[in-house]
């Protein structure tokens, strides 16, 4: 299930930066469980920048969905985590049977 959340909503869920949009995506056997992770991403391309929540009940099935909501190209770059922990970053560099590949993005030089 997916839903498209603006700014001002009434569920309670906010977005991250003004005028984004967030993707809530919820998987798993127990859609309606609290027992689900909820991991927040940001997905940039060239192009486009997505940002959004995805519960889950695991990191692999989280990344692994992103692909099946959003357009990834090769070259994009993932950020996902949880509260409280920083993120995670990936880069696309592939495809394999049209799912990414995802490859820990290199250090930002300082």
């Amino acid at each position: 299930m997916i839903q498209s959340l603006q700014q001002g909503d009434s569920s309670g869920i906010r977005p991250m930066q003004r005028g984004t949009q967030f993707r809530v995506v919820k998987l798993g056997k127990d859609r309606g469980s609290d027992t689900m992770l909820k991991y927040c991403f940001a997905l940039s391309g060239s192009d486009s920048r997505h940002e959004g929540i995805i519960e889950s009940d695991s990191f692999h099935e989280a990344v692994d969905s992103l692909a099946d909501h959003v357009d990834v190209h090769m070259g994009d770059l993932l950020e996902i985590g949880v509260t409280g922990f920083p993120p995670a970053r990936y880069e696309c560099v592939g495809e394999i049977k049209s799912l990414p590949v995802w490859m820990p993005a290199s250090p930002l030089a300082a």
